[in-house]
This record gives C-alpha cells, structure tokens and sequence, in this order.
C-alpha cells in the first residue's frame, strides 16, 4: 500500500532528524522495497517523498526563522566510550545471552528455512540484513547510553523467537527460557 511506504518513509526521516545514523534505515526501506516487492515507480516515489517530507519541513521552517545553518549540525557521527563503569560483568553477562538467542535463533532458521516459500526467506533476509543496520547507529552515535540501542532489539527479538516454535526438543526451549529469566532478573537487580 502506497500510504504505508510513506508512512514508512516519514518515520525513518523523523529518526534521522533524531539520531543521524539511523538514515541507515532508508537503505533498508530501499533494500526492502527492491527486495520485496516489483518494481512500481509510485511505490519508489512514495518512499522517496516520504523521507524527503519531514527534511522538507525541517529546511522550510529553519529558512523563515533564519536558521538554516543548523541544518548541517544534524549529522553528528562519532564514536562515544560508553560508560561502562562497574557494570561491566552485567553487560557481558547480558551480551552473552543475547548471543546465545541469536546463534539458536540462526540455528532454527536454518532448518526451517529449506521448507520456507521463497517470499518467506526474502522477508527473514530483510530482517538479518535489519538487525546488522539497527546495530550501526549504536556503534557510531555520538550520544552515551543504551537507548540507542532499542531499534536493534526489535528485529533480535524476530530472531530469537523462532527457538520458541520448536515443540519436539521442550526440554532445550525450556533451559533457555529459564536461563533467559534468570539473566533478566540478574540484570535488574545486580549492582
């Protein structure tokens, strides 16, 4: 639906307008759009409108208020030392489990994807190619903390449910599932 594809387009600029490196995500649109679907140039224009409207209005309203060269201070890219602090073992705890999700979550994939349609595997390859886009901007922000982290979560976590689906090996879902608990209550109440 062409509203959707705009729709789409806007939010990813009105995240670029935030945090830079999430233009990133145009790409991904871009990628997706070629991937997904045919090739209809409303479609690619509405995706192109949608992310040059909110710059659009951005530059319109810098320009009556004589403003404009604020424009060019909204690409801030850089590497910021997170402050770890004494959380360190936190993280690597929370870090490692992530990691165990998503190599089981792969591990999944694979078996399941040699029965999948092939609209099927193109969409799961949006969302591998997804996750490695939504880790970027985590990587080159130039703001501390982990809130920028949150958009990588989103397609984590359509990685690692496919763990869940499995219903013959209950006792491997089971561990994980605990294990899983575990490492968010010690993640939460650890000092």
């Amino acid at each position: 639906n062409r509203k959707d594809i705009f729709n789409m387009g806007v939010f990813i600029c009105c995240a670029l307008i935030l945090v830079f490196p999430y233009g990133l995500f145009a790409l991904l649109l871009i990628f997706a759009l070629g991937i997904i679907r045919s090739f209809k140039a409303g479609e690619w224009a509405m995706a192109l409108f949608g992310l040059l409207t909110p710059l659009y209005f951005l530059a319109g309203i810098l320009f009556l208020t004589n403003d404009l060269p604020l424009l060019l201070q909204l690409t801030p890219i850089g590497l910021v030392p997170h402050p770890w602090g004494d959380s360190i073992f936190k993280l690597i705890t929370v870090l490692s489990m992530l990691a165990l999700l998503l190599i089981c979550g792969f591990i999944y994939l694979n078996i399941y994807g040699e029965r999948m349609l092939t609209q099927v595997k193109k969409s799961w390859g949006i969302v591998i190619v997804g996750f490695v886009v939504a880790i970027i901007p985590g990587i080159f922000s130039p703001f501390p903390g982990f809130a920028i982290w949150l958009p990588a979560l989103i397609f984590l976590s359509l990685l690692t449910t496919n763990i869940w689906i499995e219903q013959r090996k209950l006792v491997l879902v089971r561990i994980l599932f605990y294990l899983l608990l575990a490492v968010v209550i010690f993640a939460v109440w650890y000092e």
